[in-house]
């Protein structure tokens, strides 16, 4: 397997493969349920060979290979978003390598927002994608067209057609040269070929894979474990997970002409991508219609639940049964083991999970435990709010953080798994083997989901 990053050097070769998988900050350098799915989608398709094209945010972001790459893992290819990593490409070229008239600068400008305009305002996508073909693409640009934004006619252009940023000229340019430089770092390089890309989020993964399907004359499969651009706004504006969004809120909700032109870069970057996929994944049903309302095409959009292995659980499930039976003869003195089985962020809901334990313990339920199991690396200040919780309350004692650990050899030690994430497309049948299944505050209903076959035993990862 050859695992790259962007160099300045010669660069290095890629072997076709069947299918490359996009990750944004995720597998395989940081573990967590995504992952999880992406590496078993790996190994139960040994007749299948694999690129991962991992996005994350520069060379000092992780970059250790957590879950060893099988065979049929060709090459992992890392792409890094941030400015400081594509100095020499991105900030060398000046208006003068346009190659263009005063004239020819101003119409370009008019064609770039005519075409930002016929997305945001029709769904349109072509205009974008042929200007995207001209001066981002590697393989056909005939200039650059981020090498537009320094020019006096741009922003002449930018005041007479975007008054609505509500910024200062200068504020804008700084704004918008965040947007080109993430446009280039996700465009401005050929991606190795695949039969098929299959971007595990929208955002800057699928962007990516839209554009190197297109480049390649390939396929685009997109899978939404989440929808990102909810869970990136609500996380700018410091809302509610649990709070849906809509295409159109960044025209409409109270806030700042910054937080506007964030929320309107992640919406539109969805409304493009969508309509490239061959194919849109979800969790669950409610998830199509909610990412309708950001543009998705509901026609294209099927639901494909996670799935396991259910056979590769029995002797923790035997193990656990035979706890059952124990406590049924004699609980008296027991203390009963919860477990949060997730990563150590905002979304997990962990924080709302800790005021839970201290309701508990203070109406007179004293033998209760709570064990974390899960990465506490990814966002370090939640993971030290969590902490300091802890000691705020005085739970000291009957919480225990874990961090990352083998999950699968633990299952047989505790009595109720606890899941109080924010949004989570979990079949709570999931969770019955080897505890009873606990609900989520979104996502199917408990009827819908019990109703159904409880797991798929085929190895691969599309459950009924």
């Amino acid at each position: 397997m050859a695992t790259s990053a962007v160099q300045t050097s010669a660069k290095p070769v890629y072997e076709d493969v069947d299918v490359a998988i996009v990750m944004e900050s995720t597998y395989p350098f940081l573990k967590g349920g995504v992952s999880a799915v992406v590496h078993d989608i790996v190994t139960h398709n040994p007749d299948l060979t694999y690129g991962i094209i991992h996005i994350t945010w520069d060379s000092d972001s992780p970059m250790t290979d957590l879950y060893g790459m099988p065979s049929n893992v060709r090459w992992v290819r890392t792409v890094f978003l941030s400015m400081e990593e594509h100095r020499q490409d991105f900030l060398a070229v000046s208006v003068k390598d346009l190659g263009m008239t005063a004239l020819q600068r101003e119409e370009l400008s008019h064609r770039l927002f005519d075409a930002l305009y016929a997305l945001s305002e029709n769904g349109e996508v072509n205009a974008l994608w042929e200007l995207i073909d001209e001066g981002l693409n590697e393989r056909s640009r005939r200039y650059p067209l981020w090498a537009l934004l320094g020019s006096r006619e741009f922003m002449q252009t930018l005041q007479e057609r975007m008054p609505q940023l509500n910024l200062s000229l200068a504020n804008s340019f700084w704004t918008l040269r965040n947007f080109f430089s993430l446009a280039f770092a996700v465009l401005g390089e050929t991606m190795p070929r695949a039969s098929v890309y299959h971007a595990h989020t929208t955002g800057y993964a699928s962007l990516l894979g839209a554009a190197a399907a297109r480049d390649h004359d390939t396929s685009f499969l997109l899978t939404e474990h989440n929808l990102y651009v909810r869970d990136t706004v609500n996380t700018l504006l410091d809302r509610n997970m649990a709070l849906s969004i809509t295409a159109d809120d960044y025209r409409t909700f109270d806030v700042t002409a910054d937080q506007r032109a964030w929320m309107a870069w992640w919406t539109e970057m969805g409304r493009f991508c969508y309509p490239s996929a061959r194919l849109i994944t979800y969790l669950y049903p409610s998830a199509i219609t909610e990412a309708a309302r950001l543009g998705s095409d509901i026609h294209k959009s099927v639901v494909v639940p996670n799935g396991m292995v259910i056979a590769e659980f029995d002797d923790k499930y035997r193990a656990r049964q035979q706890a059952l039976e124990k406590l049924k003869q004699d609980s008296a003195g027991h203390t009963w083991r919860l477990v949060y089985i997730a990563r150590v962020v905002p979304i997990k809901g962990l924080l709302d999970l800790l005021s839970s334990m201290e309701i508990l313990r203070d109406r007179g339920y004293p033998n209760l435990h709570l064990d974390v199991l899960g990465p506490t690396e990814h966002v370090p200040e939640y993971y030290e709010a969590c902490l300091a919780k802890i000691d705020a309350l005085g739970l000291n004692d009957k919480v225990t953080i874990h961090g990352t650990v083998n999950v699968r050899e633990m299952l047989d030690q505790f009595d109720l798994l606890v899941l109080p994430s924010y949004n989570e497309g979990l079949n709570p049948s999931s969770s019955s083997k080897p505890w009873p299944p606990v609900s989520q505050p979104s996502g199917p209903t408990w009827e819908a989901s019990l109703n159904r076959s409880p797991m798929t035993s085929s190895p691969r990862t599309d459950a009924p």
